[in-house]
């Protein structure tokens, strides 16, 4: 990657950190320009069910329900990206990667004309989580304003370089979520190995020595 300016001298916005097969401008595009929620009702087994207690803080994703029981919601596809509305400062945002419903306290964004990955990755941001707390309603459980979501400013380059930076960053989640797998596997393999190297309740010797 190389450096570039902030701006240009038309005051484009581009980023710092950028790679050198691309020199072209980026426009800068409020998020009601690039993206729009998703509406409408639909029913699916509760697996395919989101809400915002199965969604996890931090951007870290969400954990399907086991039940498979009947249930209805707003509809959302692959690739669309969903925020939890409620307490929008846990960071319970999540890009489906399947077919599903969620509730009313989920919004649900759906990209057009900007590559699904990469607005994604605008979103999963703190400046994002930022610009909806800065218009929420409520305190005790604070809810963010639809309206001011969408005015939220994106910097959108070319359909090329949208791709090239979101493959970069989906790389590295990758790597990231194989690096939490090992580390859950680990963790097992300790609390099985303290099981056997130290003595049970009642017992004298270890199972293994």
């Amino acid at each position: 990657m190389g450096k570039v300016s902030s701006s240009n001298s038309q005051g484009v916005h581009v980023p710092k950190l950028r790679f050198p097969e691309f020199n072209e401008t980026w426009e800068l595009s409020r998020l009601s320009d690039i993206s729009y929620y998703q509406t409408g009702k639909d029913i699916v087994p509760k697996s395919k069910y989101v809400s915002t207690e199965n969604m996890l803080q931090n951007f870290a994703g969400m954990e399907p329900y086991k039940d498979e029981a009947i249930v209805s919601g707003i509809p959302f596809a692959s690739g669309d990206v969903l925020i939890a509305n409620i307490r929008p400062y846990l960071k319970k945002i999540w890009k489906a990667n399947f077919a599903g419903c969620c509730n009313t306290d989920v919004l649900v964004l759906h990209s057009a004309n900007i590559n699904p990955d990469y607005l994604y990755y605008n979103i999963a941001r703190e400046d994002f989580i930022t610009h909806v707390m800065s218009g929420v309603k409520g305190s005790k459980m604070p809810r963010g304003d639809k309206t001011q979501i969408l005015e939220y400013k994106v910097g959108v380059p070319t359909h090329k370089e949208q791709q090239k930076i979101a493959s970069i960053l989906s790389l590295l989640d990758n790597r990231i979520v194989k690096q939490r797998q090992l580390i859950e596997a680990l963790k097992s393999y300790k609390r099985g190995a303290l099981s056997k190297l130290f003595p049970k309740k009642g017992e004298t010797m270890p199972e293994y020595r």
